[in-house]
């Protein structure tokens, strides 16, 4: 009767553990994804360019531009 006991007992504790893991590993998953970027654009893939002045490098959005070339702000732009 013991050995049964000691059985039932072990495969209680196998269950408990498996469901623990479970549950641990949806936890760490549904953590990453509140984490995550919700689209693939918020990860900076935006193209950057170079001020034609001081070198400086930024994103193209921000840019003035004269002539072909780029700018980071008005001063540098009106300057040439």
């Amino acid at each position: 009767m013991g050995l049964i006991r000691l059985i039932i007992l072990a495969l209680l504790g196998w269950i408990a553990y498996g469901l623990y893991r479970r549950y641990q590993q949806h936890a760490t998953k549904r953590d990453d994804s509140l984490n995550a970027p919700s689209q693939p654009d918020q990860l900076g893939s935006e193209r950057m360019v170079r001020c034609q002045q001081c070198q400086l490098h930024f994103p193209e959005r921000e840019a003035f531009m004269k002539d072909g070339h780029y700018y980071c702000c008005q001063e540098h732009r009106d300057h040439v």
